[in-house]
């Protein structure tokens, strides 16, 4: 909530994780675009329908991609995470799929990881275990609970401070 005040019209959301539909329209009602992405095909269409009853399917985008094979051509400014969708990847392709994102967000840009969120998973990925994953990365943890998410904020190019220092 404390994120979406500070986009602007031009900014661009990737959600990930269709189980992040409530984020992902929260977002959408900012009047930015969002792609809603996730590997199931059922979670997307019950997105995409959700979408239209919300009226916001003009700025709303749901995509059905394979986790770690490709990813849309996108320059994020916000990247929201729902750790779950990642769980079923193995530790290679979640890496991999994260430091794609990672090279996508534009300076400046955030990643926010949400909580676990109660499951009856057996080993559910919890958000501490993508936290290292962003290295070098300006990192803010919620103080409510041990499993809750974590932002990340990338730090600004050497190139965009040159270019913002006055002579």
């Amino acid at each position: 909530v404390a994120w979406a005040p500070r986009l602007e019209p031009g900014d661009l959301v990737v959600v990930v994780g269709a189980a992040a539909l409530a984020e992902a329209l929260f977002l959408a009602a900012y009047d930015v675009d969002v792609f809603l992405v996730d590997q199931d095909l059922g979670a997307i269409e019950a997105a995409e329908g959700r979408a239209v009853t919300e009226q916001l399917a003009g700025v709303l985008q749901a995509l059905v991609i394979n986790f770690g094979s490709w990813f849309p051509d996108l320059s994020p400014s916000l990247v929201v995470l729902e750790p779950k969708s990642l769980a079923d990847l193995r530790a290679k392709d979640r890496a991999a799929l994260i430091a794609d994102l990672q090279a996508r967000t534009r300076s400046g840009g955030v990643h926010i990881v949400l909580s676990a969120g109660a499951s009856r998973e057996v080993i559910p990925l919890a958000p501490e275990a993508l936290q290292a994953l962003y290295g070098g990365w300006q990192l803010q943890r919620s103080r409510r609970s041990k499993r809750s998410g974590f932002t990340a904020t990338k730090p600004p190019r050497q190139l965009d401070t040159a270019s913002n220092v006055s002579e």
